[in-house]
């Protein structure tokens, strides 16, 4: 046998072996990550995330499925669902869902708008932004949406375009959970006394502000190509399907804001009509806030009722279709 075929054969034996050391680890890995996120201690699970995040995302992600063309859809981080009581709007006449998650991104909101948009068809979208959106990592947010939402092949996608080990560990997580005869859920479940879900995607803070300091959360922003680039892709998405849009930040305490506002100037106005509420409504930091950035009940109420009256006093009536280019 002279010594080409000898390589040949040594170099196609070598490439099999690879191809199914490769097939091993993808049926293996899995598993492995299902039994050590079910063993292990939580705090030596590094890059495996199988707790949830506050938000009731697993909740809201099942509902979503079932909702069609409400008055309103919101988008955002918790700036977006934890201040727009659904329970208000209806009595002004509003259908709303909210589909706001935990520390959401640009990169999130689009992923989640190309899931959804084009089923739940809204009337209008009020995408809830502020500079973390376009600035943040969206490892955690990707991580909750992956593990609270069916599988589908979409999320390929999204665990491609966040390239984090931890957002392919969930993936893998969940699939390999879903395949498996285990109990239905898989993430640990805390005990969760602090918040409490609403249908149509609200979820209620239920510590009051006199029980936590109002401090400020001091953050260093860096722009985020990537979250910039999903922002506008998110915008175009929604353009695409005929879907007016409105861009606001919700109210924050007045230490927060300035601090806020000053750390990244990014041009929202250039997107689109943007309404910063922190110009237009005055709020109690000690009565309408229970940390430095996030409304209270009480606070909601009253940012609720001025949002209505905005909506109303810019044509966005119940059902009307406002907005259009």
């Amino acid at each position: 046998m002279c010594l080409s075929s000898i390589f040949n054969f040594n170099m196609k034996r070598f490439i099999l072996k690879c191809a199914g050391f490769l097939l091993a680890t993808l049926l293996i890995y899995p598993l492995v990550l299902v039994f050590w996120g079910k063993v292990a201690p939580e705090k030596i699970v590094s890059n495996l995330i199988n707790t949830p995040l506050l938000g009731f995302t697993a909740k809201k992600l099942a509902e979503v499925k079932h909702v069609s063309r409400p008055d309103i859809l919101f988008l955002g981080s918790s700036h977006a669902y934890r201040s727009f009581d659904p329970r208000i709007f209806r009595q002004s006449g509003y259908t709303t869902f909210n589909l706001g998650t935990s520390q959401q991104t640009a990169t999130i909101t689009h992923w989640l708008a190309s899931r959804y948009l084009h089923r739940v068809n809204p009337g209008l979208v009020v995408y809830v932004v502020d500079g973390v959106i376009v600035s943040s990592s969206e490892v955690e947010s990707a991580v909750d949406v992956i593990q609270n939402d069916s599988v589908g092949l979409d999320m390929v996608r999204l665990i491609q375009d966040v390239n984090h080990i931890k957002v392919l560990n969930a993936g893998l997580y969940h699939f390999a959970w879903d395949i498996l005869p285990l109990e239905t859920s898989h993430m640990r479940q805390k005990k969760r006394n602090v918040e409490k879900y609403i249908s149509a995607g609200y979820s209620i803070y239920l510590k009051s502000s006199l029980k936590n300091k109002l401090t400020k959360s001091i953050n260093k922003f860096d722009l985020s190509n990537k979250n910039v680039d999903s922002f506008k892709k998110t915008l175009a998405l929604l353009k695409q399907h005929h879907i007016p849009y409105v861009l606001i930040t919700t109210p924050f305490t007045r230490a927060y804001a300035v601090d806020h506002n000053t750390a990244l100037n990014f041009p929202f106005d250039e997107y689109g009509s943007y309404t910063d509420f922190n110009a237009r409504l005055v709020l109690e930091d000690s009565l309408h806030f229970y940390d430095a950035h996030h409304l209270n009940q009480a606070g909601v109420v009253v940012f609720n009722k001025h949002f209505i009256q905005w909506l109303s006093e810019n044509g966005c009536g119940p059902s009307e279709r406002p907005f259009q280019d």
